[in-house]
């Protein structure tokens, strides 16, 4: 079962991909994004990462043992062009206090992961997504539970949420053993799977 987390936001800063890796790295997770990935530009694929989790951020941080790994989600990008007819359910939906701020979207990142999704992925997904909600003044959707999360509140629910996870999945991980991670080497391996397809002699997806 996939899991989805949407984030309208309100306004998109310059210099994003800069201020979004920042914002996570002041979360614990020191990512590099795939070397193609321009949030302007970007309308679909897998956005992959180069991510360290600093072993003092959170409890459990150390299970992912100081290293560089790599990580990612699924992240599609539309316009309200292109959600302008799924936003009026929204609006219904939503509580009255964030009605506003979604009204106001101009911008709809689409975060999926599919199912079997490890604690790295899951980790690196909710974070992404509760990240870029307060760097874009916007409102976390997650169509799982119906709930609509405004900036204020949205990195408290990813820190219950991750942690949740993390310990549902301990049982998996042997006695003194971290999470079972994919090193990362370089680029042109982490982006192997990775669609669109990542040539690092351009340096461009295709």
């Amino acid at each position: 079962m996939s899991f989805d987390l949407d984030v309208y936001a309100v306004r998109v800063p310059k210099a994003l991909r800069t201020r979004w890796q920042s914002a996570l790295a002041a979360q614990g997770l020191a990512c590099e994004f795939r070397p193609d990935f321009d949030p302007d530009t970007w309308t679909g694929g897998d956005v992959m990462a180069k991510c360290r989790i600093d072993p003092k951020a959170f409890d459990g941080a150390e299970h992912y043992g100081g290293r560089d790994f790599v990580t990612g989600s699924g992240l599609d990008v539309l316009h309200p062009a292109d959600f302008a007819a799924d936003l009026d359910g929204l609006l219904e939906q939503c509580p009255r206090p964030v009605r506003p701020k979604l009204a106001k979207a101009t911008r709809q990142f689409y975060f999926y992961t599919s199912a079997g999704r490890s604690p790295e992925v899951f980790r690196f997904q909710v974070y992404a997504a509760a990240t870029l909600t307060v760097l874009t003044g916007g409102v976390l959707h997650d169509p799982q539970d119906g709930e609509f999360l405004p900036a204020g509140t949205v990195l408290k629910a990813a820190a219950t949420a991750t942690d949740w996870f993390e310990k549902s999945h301990a049982t998996r991980r042997r006695a003194g053993k971290g999470w079972s991670l994919q090193d990362f080497r370089n680029w042109t391996a982490a982006l192997k799977r990775a669609v669109p397809e990542y040539t690092a002699e351009r340096g461009v997806a295709h």
